[in-house]
């Protein structure tokens, strides 16, 4: 009888494990103050293209636990996606400030300053970014030729940046690949 009472409530669990979307919806209907769900809800709605509810629940998570720098940079780049440049700047500062060894914060960061032609204000994130993990760093220079940053800035200062996104990585191979890029 047992095995029939469980196997009845396995199977309509198992309604509520259909998508992340479901899953973390129902996490809210049955909980108070889920930090978790609210994030992760909003992870899946941006998954899904649906920015606008994934900033609510971005901002739900953070009105319950408000020191989460993976909420802060999420929410920034979600931001950012919306055009809200100067609110997805605050909240990708927040994320590098609440902590400033996350990897992801300082390179969500860099990469959104570069975007914006600040890229004097990049270059320090990017740095961090790539001292964290040294074995980023080829997408981290490749991020950098991607966006032109060789066309927006005077060639010897870029040259001698990018050299030093290199040389704190420790991939010396990269360096020529750079240099030829440059001209």
């Amino acid at each position: 009888m047992a095995v029939i009472v469980f196997s009845v409530v396995t199977w309509k669990q198992t309604g509520y494990w259909k998508d992340s979307v479901s899953l973390f919806s129902h996490a809210l209907e049955v909980t108070e103050n889920n930090f978790v769900a609210h994030a992760n809800l909003g992870t899946a709605l941006r998954k899904n293209g649906e920015n606008d509810q994934a900033i609510i629940h971005f901002r739900g998570s953070l009105d319950i636990r408000p020191n989460q720098p993976d909420v802060y940079m999420i929410l920034g780049l979600a931001l950012d996606e919306q055009g809200n440049g100067e609110k997805a700047l605050v909240c990708l500062q927040k994320s590098v400030l609440l902590d400033p060894e996350y990897y992801h914060a300082q390179y969500n960061l860099g990469t959104f300053l570069f975007q914006k032609n600040r890229v004097d204000l990049a270059i320090p994130h990017l740095e961090k970014a790539v001292t964290l993990k040294p074995g980023n760093a080829e997408e981290t220079v490749t991020m950098i030729i991607k966006t032109g940053f060789v066309v927006n800035f005077e060639l010897i200062s870029a040259r001698e940046k990018i050299i030093k996104l290199v040389n704190t990585a420790a991939i010396e191979a990269k360096k020529t690949i750079l240099v030829d890029e440059i001209g």
